[in-house]
């Protein structure tokens, strides 16, 4: 079985593994940089540094939370327009609107905020991968 010698890019240092191991995560025992084993390929195609990978995940895992934070404002608002609305149309004796609308709201505000906790939940699953 073939060898491949490669190092790690970012502290230099050297491994050597089997060809079966060619394009396969790393982790460098002395720096803790995760990289791709190298394939027939020159190094300066297959060696990144996991930071750019973690800083991407982190880029992404904010843009998630900014998200699920406008889910749940919405969710926040449909509800509270949907009360002062049905309240408004109950108070004109218009019951069977107001029910109709408080009960969409209810429904939209259930989704949003599901949809909000679904988001958080995924940018906590990102910031965990770091």
């Amino acid at each position: 079985m073939k060898t491949i010698q490669f190092n790690c890019p970012n502290c230099q240092q050297h491994f050597e593994a089997g060809e079966a191991t060619a394009a396969q995560p790393v982790l460098c025992p002395n720096c803790q940089t995760t990289f791709l084993s190298p394939t027939s390929l020159p190094p300066s195609v297959w060696a990144t540094p996991a930071g750019d990978a973690q800083k991407k995940a982190s880029e992404a895992a904010e843009a998630l939370e900014r998200t699920s934070q406008t889910a749940l404002w919405t969710a926040r608002f449909i509800f509270a327009a949907g009360v002062l609305i049905g309240a408004a149309l109950f108070q004109n004796g218009e019951e069977g609107r107001a029910v109709s609308i408080f009960s969409g709201a209810v429904a939209l505000a259930v989704m949003f905020g599901f949809s909000a906790r679904l988001a958080g939940i995924h940018a906590a699953i990102l910031r965990l991968r770091k």
